[in-house]
């Protein structure tokens, strides 16, 4: 199974392709962080976002899209943005019908580090 896992945020998004076959440990196939220009415009911004998913899915086929649900810290501001890239993710996802698995960041702290 190749998973497509994107953590969202507003200036930057990690995105990942993992593999693992059969019994195999996982092995990741591809990384980066995504950084969108500070002066562009917001909508712009998020269509950055979007073609690029759209490329990556495009290239390494992934067979399902793992993310991490929104935090909302105290700037709110912050917050609906990340909303919104969130938002471009799922319907990225969407268009390449891939399943979504939701995890929030506890959930992905313990599968990272064990506690």
């Amino acid at each position: 199974m190749r998973i497509l896992a994107v953590d969202p945020g507003y200036d930057r998004l990690g995105i990942a392709i993992v593999e693992r076959r059969g019994t195999e440990k996982e092995s990741l196939l591809y990384s980066e962080c995504l950084e969108t220009h500070k002066k562009h415009r917001h909508e712009e911004r998020l269509l950055v976002v979007s073609k690029r998913l759209a490329e990556i899915i495009r290239d390494h086929s992934p067979s399902a899209l793992a993310t991490e649900t929104l935090f909302f810290s105290v700037n709110q501001k912050t917050a609906l943005k990340v909303a919104e890239v969130r938002g471009v993710i799922l319907t990225e996802a969407a268009r390449a019908s891939l399943p979504v698995f939701e995890y929030n960041p506890m959930q992905v702290k313990v599968a990272v580090t064990g506690y």
